[in-house]
């Protein structure tokens, strides 16, 4: 699932799979994207926020 891209939220190392990027740069990108939900010790991460967050970038080449 998660490489389809059908789960809303992931743990950071599913993430930074996904995203084809390092656990660190990810972890950055939740934190500006505000993505981050913590439930007893474990951090989420919604993708529809992060999704968002890439997009705000958009450049035409």
């Amino acid at each position: 699932m998660v490489n389809s891209g059908k789960k809303k939220y992931v743990r950071i190392a599913e993430g930074a799979e996904l995203y084809s990027v390092g656990k660190h740069t990810f972890e950055s990108w939740v934190e500006e994207a505000k993505a981050a939900r913590r439930i007893k010790g474990v951090v989420l991460v919604n993708t529809d926020k992060i999704d968002a967050f890439i997009e705000s970038f958009e450049e035409d080449y």
